[in-house]
This record gives structure tokens, C-alpha cells and sequence, in this order.
């Protein structure tokens, strides 16, 4: 006769198993974090949230905090997104990309020795920079000839000539649609990598076409011919040539001069005699 198995006494060795396993797991998990809590110390920096496109000014919802193992980032590296608020991003940005203080050197002036990001240039065209005073404006500073210095990285200008003809002075729209790839100032970045006061900016940088950058060099390096740069202004972005996918931005905007001609409208000339007859002189 068979002999019938002990159930009950299998069910305790079942059960002793299942304990022996969960103790197991909770040895594993307890193992896992202590190893996490000894790991390399993190620091919360400041990390790009989504992909930011070269030109972009960055504003407070393209960024954002991470941890960071210590090691894994410059040691200029942001770690509140206000300082970084309002820069301008010099190269594409990638999604969870630290930023740091030297990644932005090249967009508000370069400094000598320093290591820069590669320009973003048109292709088919030069970059060459230009001086923000204009070269033929007498006593006008560069504050007055370059829209007080508004003009930022990516921007588009006009550039308007004396076309130098004998005894007419004039003025004409030369180079249009320019885009302003850099900034240059005067001085370094200062203290914590602001940039320099606008005040100090001394030059800009542009892409141009090969052969109007040799007309400009010709224009803004003191050769005779009298044509001469008299003021540079700014462009509405909705007047800027349109980029294309593979070329750049190898379309420029050209507009004609025309608008509604100066009138003189329904005001009297004020004179001397005007001032004297209205105080009682």
C-alpha cells in the first residue's frame, strides 16, 4: 500500500520558502540603498528643459534644475536658472544640457585664449566684423551710429552709406538683411559672466556674401573713394529673409526706400517775431 504524503508538512516548508525569499529581496533593496546614499555626491544645476535653437534669447520656461553627480559638469556651471534667463544661446542646445558660465563668452564678446563655439555661418558666406561706431559719421558716437547698442546676436541690420558723391552728401540703404552673429566688446566678461556694459561694445560681427565682404572691407577700412558707413539700424523680425533648411538664412529681404513723403502739413513757421509778438516784447 502507497504511503499518502504529509500535506500539512509540505505546506510549512512552502511557506518557509516564501519567507526566506522576501527576506532575500529586502536584503537586496536594503543593499541598493545603501549603496545610493554612499554614491558621489550630487549638486543641482541648471539644465536646458527642452532643445534651445542657436540665436535664442533663453527665458525661464527653457530651463530648468537637475542633480548631477559632482564631476559630470563644469566648474562654472549655473545653478540658478535667473542667471541664465535672458542669454542668448550661442550654439543648439540639447534637451537636459548643463549650462555654464563659458558656454556664453562667444555671445557677448570673445575672449583671447578662450575656447568658443563655432560660428553659425551662412553657406556661401564670410563672417567678418565690422566696428560698431560707423567709420564716416564725424562726432556722431558708436552709441548713436548702432540703435544705442540694442543690437544683439541674431539680429538683422541695415546698413546705410554716404555713396560719396562730390558736393552731395546723401544717404542710401547699401547692405540690407545683414545678420549680426556676435557681439563684441570692449573688455571681457565680467565678474560671474555678465557681459560687458553696452556701453563698451566695439564691434559686430556678420555674415555677408563673399563679394560684399570685400565691398565692405573697403568701406570700413579707411580707403578713398568717399563712400563711407554712416549708421546701422535695426530690422523688424517680420521684415527678415527667411532661412532655408540647408543653406542658412541665404535669402536676404531686400526692401525699397519708398514710404509716405515728407509733408509739411498745417504748421506756421515760428520765428523771432512770433516769440517777441507772443511774450509782449
Amino acid at each position: 500500500m502507497a504511503i499518502q504524503p504529509n500535506k500539512p508538512q509540505n505546506r510549512v516548508f512552502l511557506l518557509v520558502g516564501i519567507v526566506l525569499a522576501a527576506a532575500a529581496a529586502l536584503a537586496v533593496l536594503f543593499a541598493i540603498s545603501r549603496g545610493s546614499s554612499s554614491s558621489t555626491p550630487t549638486t543641482s544645476v541648471v539644465v536646458a528643459k527642452t532643445t534651445i535653437s542657436a540665436g535664442t534669447s533663453i527665458t525661464a520656461d527653457m530651463v530648468t534644475t537637475a542633480a548631477l553627480a559632482q564631476g559630470n559638469y563644469p566648474a562654472d556651471v549655473f545653478t540658478d536658472p535667473t542667471q541664465v534667463v535672458g542669454k542668448t544661446a550661442p550654439v543648439t542646445l540639447s534637451q537636459n544640457t548643463a549650462l555654464y558660465q563659458s558656454l556664453f563668452v562667444s555671445a557677448s564678446g570673445g575672449t583671447p585664449g578662450a575656447v568658443l563655439a563655432h560660428l553659425d555661418i551662412t553657406k556661401g558666406y564670410v563672417a567678418l566684423a565690422i566696428p560698431a561706431g560707423a567709420t564716416g559719421a564725424t562726432g556722431v558716437t558708436g552709441e548713436l551710429s548702432s540703435v544705442g547698442f540694442y543690437i544683439q546676436p541674431d539680429d538683422h541690420i541695415d546698413i546705410l552709406i554716404d555713396p560719396g558723391v562730390n558736393n552731395q552728401p546723401g544717404v542710401r540703404y547699401s547692405f540690407q538683411d545683414v545678420r549680426v552673429l556676435r557681439v563684441g566688446a570692449a573688455t571681457a566678461a565680467t565678474t560671474g559672466g555678465a557681459p560687458a556694459p553696452a556701453g563698451q561694445v566695439n564691434s559686430y560681427v556678420i555674415e555677408l556674401p563673399r563679394n560684399q565682404a570685400e565691398i565692405m572691407t573697403a568701406l570700413t577700412t579707411g580707403r578713398d573713394g568717399g563712400q563711407v558707413v554712416l549708421k546701422y539700424v535695426l530690422r523688424p523680425q517680420s521684415e527678415w529673409g527667411k532661412a532655408d533648411g540647408a543653406n542658412g538664412f541665404d535669402k536676404p529681404n531686400y526692401v525699397s526706400n519708398t514710404g509716405t513723403p515728407l509733408g509739411m502739413g498745417a504748421d506756421s513757421t515760428v520765428t523771432a517775431t512770433t516769440l517777441n509778438q507772443l511774450f509782449g516784447h
